[in-house]
C-alpha cells in the first residue's frame, strides 16, 4: 500500500513539474522569437524608417499628410478616359518603381523612399 501511495505521489509530482517546465519552455521560446524579430527589424532597415523612435521627434512634427488622393479610385464606370487615366498613373508609378537598382546601397534612404517630399508636389508630376 505504501508503495502505491509513493508511486501516485511521484506521478503527481512529475505531472506538476511537466507543467512548470512547459511554462518555462514557452517563455523561453517567446523570448527567442522576440529577439529574432528585433534582429530582423534592425537588419532589414525598418528601424531607420520608424518615426516613432525617440531620435526622430524633431522630424515627426514636419511630417504632413495630404488630403488629395494620389491613387486610382477602385469604383466607378469604365470608360476610355478612366482607362487612359489609369494607364498614365500606372506608367508613372511603374517607371518610378523600376528606376531603382535593387542592389544599390542607398535604396532605403529618405530620398529614395520619398519620405521628406511634399505629397502635393509628387501628385502634380
Amino acid at each position: 500500500m505504501a508503495e502505491e501511495v509513493h508511486e501516485e505521489w511521484r506521478a503527481h509530482r512529475l505531472a506538476k513539474n511537466r507543467f512548470v517546465a512547459l511554462v518555462c519552455i514557452a517563455i523561453c521560446v517567446a523570448l527567442v522569437l522576440v529577439a529574432v524579430a528585433l534582429m530582423l527589424y534592425n537588419y532589414s532597415g525598418a528601424a531607420q524608417l520608424d518615426l516613432s523612435r525617440p531620435g526622430y521627434s524633431e522630424v515627426r512634427d514636419k511630417v504632413t499628410t495630404s488630403e488629395d488622393e494620389v491613387g486610382f479610385p477602385s469604383t466607378g464606370p469604365i470608360t476610355k478616359d478612366t482607362i487612359d487615366s489609369f494607364d498614365k498613373l500606372y506608367t508613372k508609378n511603374a517607371k518610378q518603381a523600376t528606376a531603382v537598382n535593387a542592389f544599390e546601397a542607398g535604396l532605403l534612404s529618405d530620398a529614395a523612399l520619398r519620405i521628406n517630399e511634399d505629397p502635393a508636389a509628387t501628385a502634380n508630376q
